[in-house]
């Protein structure tokens, strides 16, 4: 089983709203990822774990950016599940039919009320995590 969280299926040409932005100065890209509710004022006021988070979230901006894959058949062979807040100005579930040409398995969507970063909402999280366990354990 493998689970996704609030991106466009590989294949899909969705422009995201954070495209592109990998480069820019830290304040400028700071300033980005808090508007979406990723960066609170805690963590940004907390200059040694932003430096160690910021790599990251920069690579993680850049593969996004760069990886669009071309593919006719599905190269995964589990079971997929796309989890995306309803209210996510990146990405909100639209063309969720690309995922399941990805996979030879099942595939489901589960739609959270909130933002890119649903899964910080106390009811969210403790509903994916019963989620996840389920699934995972049957």
């Amino acid at each position: 089983m493998h689970f996704f969280s609030s991106r466009p299926a590989p294949q899909s040409r969705i422009e995201s709203a954070v495209s592109g932005s990998s480069t820019l100065p830290d304040d400028e890209f700071i300033r980005i990822f808090s508007s979406y509710g990723g960066l609170p004022s805690s963590l940004t006021e907390n200059k040694e774990m932003l430096n160690m988070l910021l790599p990251i979230l920069r690579d993680d901006v850049t593969m996004a950016d760069n990886y669009h894959p071309t593919f006719s058949e599905p190269e995964i062979d589990t079971d997929i599940t796309v989890c995306y807040g309803r209210g996510d100005s990146i990405y909100s579930g639209e063309n969720l039919e690309l995922w399941q040409k990805c996979t030879t398995g099942s595939f489901s969507s589960i739609a959270f009320d909130g933002d890119h970063f649903y899964f910080n909402i106390p009811d969210n999280k403790e509903k994916l995590c019963e989620y996840i366990n389920r699934t995972l354990l049957g």
